[in-house]
């Protein structure tokens, strides 16, 4: 579990430019978005830092970390950005923890954190992570009696609803062509086998410095 070591109120550092200064001294890095020591790439992910340092201290997650670099400084007095490592290795540039939990990528941990409030609202019953289904078992070929190993599909989430119906939720900024031949054959079992493979929906975002949306990737509508 990764804990964010941050305390009190964060004191954030937008400067007009992020290119070192030049001059005869040590190179001293001007970092554009900054708090707590952390460095991130842009404003909206300084802003969900921020966010997620507010949930943590009113008691909503437990832990917490981010895309994000730091600075270091060397025996010269001269800066540099070093990303963070985990258990000795470096961070993936789009992965996320929260709880403890990893996400591939920031706007899948925005839409766990979307469910918890949605739950704790009671604007939903429950969900989980990562339902894993199978949409072709294993077989062995006639020709040269070779296995053929089964295919499944893990959706990022399962999400019940207060009327109870049940939704698997994909979150997505593209289909890929292997996703695009797994949706297929999940759409078929869902129209055959719907109490075992529900209903699917992809999502996306929209990130806005004034609060993310969610749309359904497929009708466009906005999910609240």
């Amino acid at each position: 579990m990764v804990k964010a070591l941050v305390k009190g109120k964060a004191k954030v550092n937008v400067k007009k430019s992020s290119k070192p200064e030049h001059n005869s001294g040590p190179v001293k890095l001007q970092p554009k978005f900054e708090s707590d020591g952390c460095v991130f790439k842009t404003k909206l992910m300084l802003l969900y830092y921020l966010r997620l340092k507010e949930l943590m201290a009113n008691g909503f997650i437990q832990s917490f970390d981010v895309p994000h670099q730091t600075i270091e400084t060397d025996e010269q007095g001269n800066e540099r950005y070093t990303t963070k490592e985990l258990n000795g290795k470096k961070l993936n540039s789009s992965k996320c923890y929260i709880n403890g939990i990893e996400f591939d990528s920031v706007q899948e941990s925005k839409f766990y954190l979307f469910l918890m409030e949605k739950k704790a609202t009671g604007k939903i019953i429950d969900f989980l992570l990562q339902p894993t289904y199978v949409l072709m078992n294993s077989y062995r070929r006639k020709e040269d009696n070779k296995m053929v190993r089964k295919m499944t599909y893990s959706a990022d989430f399962l999400v019940m609803r207060n009327d109870e119906s049940i939704v698997a939720i994909d979150t997505k900024g593209f289909e890929t062509d292997t996703f695009k031949i797994k949706r297929k054959l999940y759409d078929f079992l869902h129209e055959h086998l719907p109490e075992m493979y529900p209903k699917l929906v992809l999502i996306k975002i929209r990130e806005r410095i004034k609060g993310d949306a969610w749309f359904n990737m497929d009708s466009d509508e906005e999910i609240r």
